[in-house]
C-alpha cells in the first residue's frame, strides 16, 4: 500500500472539517481557510465578524496579508445541493 498523496491528504482533511461543521462550525472553517483557500496562520487569527463583507452582492472575507497588503476572498455559504 502505498503513502497518500498531498492531495489525499487535503481531501481528508477538508472531509472531515465537513463532518465536524454543525456541531464545530468555527474549527471548519478554521480548516477550510488554512487549506483549501491557502491562507496562512497569522491571517487567520486576526479575522474578526468585522472581516466578512459585501461586494458587489456577494459575501466575502477581507484579509491583511503579509506585507500588509489587504486581500478580499468570496465565500460560498451553506450546504451544497
Amino acid at each position: 500500500m502505498s503513502a497518500p498523496t498531498g492531495r489525499q491528504e487535503a481531501t481528508a482533511l477538508v472531509g472531515g472539517a465537513e463532518t465536524i461543521a454543525a456541531a464545530y462550525p468555527a474549527d471548519a472553517a478554521a480548516v477550510a481557510l488554512l487549506s483549501v483557500c491557502a491562507v496562512r496562520v497569522g491571517e487567520l487569527v486576526a479575522l474578526t465578524v468585522g472581516s466578512v463583507a459585501a461586494d458587489a452582492g456577494h459575501t466575502v472575507i477581507l484579509f491583511r496579508r503579509k506585507g500588509g497588503k489587504t486581500d478580499r476572498m468570496a465565500c460560498i455559504l451553506g450546504g451544497g445541493a
